[in-house]
């Protein structure tokens, strides 16, 4: 049985721009491999008992060369150190929405807008993060 997450999600990935994405259940990422790491969208999300469903997206860019130049000192496990991100920003630091709601009672045009939000928002973000941070010189050059 879908959830309403599952249903929310799987609207948002019939837009070709999730399709070099890949879905990873355990903790609702859109991750897409580059030739110099990771870049994530993780969709963190909670329901309010039956009242509505809360999505904030989140984007991330792990460069794999820090990574392994911490291994040695880290105090984190391989698994926690090779899925961990270096740069980090939610919507509210973009300038744009924290979260979405969906309630489950909601049908029609606010369902249909606040979906169409949720994935231009996701588009666009996205885009800006894994453009502005395509690189380690480009990120340096960010901080």
């Amino acid at each position: 049985m879908k959830t309403y997450f599952d249903q929310i999600l799987s609207v948002l990935l019939e837009d070709p721009y999730f399709q070099k994405f890949k879905f990873r259940k355990r903790d609702s990422s859109l991750i897409q491999k580059t030739k110099y790491g990771k870049q994530f969208i993780e969709l963190t999300h909670w329901s309010y008992g039956n009242l509505s469903l809360d999505i904030k997206p989140q984007y991330f860019v792990r460069f794999d060369i820090l990574s392994k130049w911490f291994e040695k000192f880290s105090f984190k496990t391989l698994a926690d150190q090779r899925n961990g991100w270096y740069v980090g920003f939610d919507g509210r630091m973009l300038g744009k929405q924290y979260t979405y709601e969906f309630p489950y009672y909601e049908t029609g045009s606010y369902y249909n807008d606040e979906l169409r939000k949720l994935r231009d928002d996701i588009i666009e973000c996205s885009e800006y993060v894994f453009d502005e941070y395509s690189t380690l010189e480009k990120a340096y050059q960010k901080k």
